[in-house]
């Protein structure tokens, strides 16, 4: 059986980019064990145990558009003194 990796509240919000507050409240909900340290009021959290509560969000599985399905990007480098106001279709460009 492997060692576990325990650390502090502070250093596992850290780990998880949360507050130490989140830490202790799913401490408080079961969802999380905490591991009092023998003679002190120290408590550490098993960082293998965050590690096998993380999961996969769906959205994260599939690829999407950058844009959108109908989203068309043109690179459009006009050259030094074109008319831009043809390209626009006739609307007036800011320069």
């Amino acid at each position: 059986m492997p060692a576990r990796r325990f650390a502090t509240q502070q250093y596992a919000a850290q780990y998880l980019n949360v507050c130490s507050r989140t830490i202790r409240n799913k401490i408080s909900d079961g969802t999380l064990t905490g591991y009092r340290v023998p003679g002190s009021r120290a408590i550490r959290v098993d960082l293998d145990e965050i590690d096998r509560l993380m999961k996969t969000i769906p959205a994260a599985l599939k690829q999407r558009e950058p844009f959108g399905p109908r989203a068309r990007i043109v690179n459009f480098v006009p050259a030094i003194g074109q008319d831009l106001t043809a390209e626009a279709g006739g609307v007036p460009v800011d320069r």
